[in-house]
């Protein structure tokens, strides 16, 4: 209550009509703090479920970047990879042809220096 009613309770005083009066005033009153409490705790509760649902929704979102960018890196890396091994055998390759042919590799550094 925001304000207390003072009430006479002294029914002697008062006639009977005037003393429900008073006591039903004090109880609509009270009825209309109690529904108003209620529905506050009804909006609460719905915003404490909203604000629930937003956060799941987030973290979700935020699994799933993570999830695809892991995967993401891991064929990156895979790719990186299967490169990285074709430049292995074209650089062997070209060594096992240098050792074969020394001529072409004197032939070869000659035109790398004239590039």
């Amino acid at each position: 209550m925001d304000k207390p009613i003072l009430i006479n309770l002294e029914p002697f005083e008062n006639s009977k009509e005037e003393y429900i009066k008073v006591i039903s005033k004090i109880n609509n009153s009270l009825v209309e703090q109690a529904e108003e409490t209620v529905k506050k705790i009804k909006s609460n509760k719905i915003n404490q479920r909203i604000y629930l649902i937003i956060i799941l929704l987030m973290l979700t979102c935020f699994a799933s970047v993570l999830i695809i960018s892991y995967f993401s890196d891991k064929d990156l890396k895979e790719q990186i990879d299967i490169e990285k091994q074709k430049n292995r055998y074209l650089i062997n390759r070209q060594n096992q042809f240098f050792k074969e042919y020394p001529d072409v590799q004197e032939l070869y550094e000659k035109w790398n220096e004239n590039i």
